[in-house]
């Protein structure tokens, strides 16, 4: 008899049985707490990374140098390169699995 299921599909597609009303907290879904879960994307959990792919060995490059400290007010909500960049890091070291190794250089 199937007790859970999980659905995860490479277009963002999420379905999970049996059927439950999300619990969010902060861009976790664990804790009760009143938000929004149209944000929810399974591509990141760490269940749908760990079937698509194998054990990872990931190098980040992060460009520190003074040019990263530019940015315009006008892009990307007033943030610097550095700070996207830093952002899209967390991202990345976010997205990775137990099994995965990563270490990052700066420069």
């Amino acid at each position: 008899s199937l007790t859970w299921q999980y659905f995860g599909s490479s277009h963002g597609i999420f379905r999970t049985y049996p059927g439950k009303r999300w619990q969010v907290v902060d861009g976790a879904y664990d804790e009760p707490l009143t938000g929004n879960t149209t944000d929810f994307d399974p591509r990141f959990r760490p269940w749908f990374v760990s079937s698509s792919t194998g054990p990872k060995d990931v190098l980040i490059m992060l460009d520190v140098s003074g040019s990263m400290g530019l940015g315009r007010a006008e892009q990307a909500g007033g943030s610097t390169r550095l700070s996207v960049a830093i952002d899209a890091v967390s991202l990345v070291i976010n997205s990775l699995a137990t099994h995965d190794y990563f270490n990052v250089l700066v420069f």
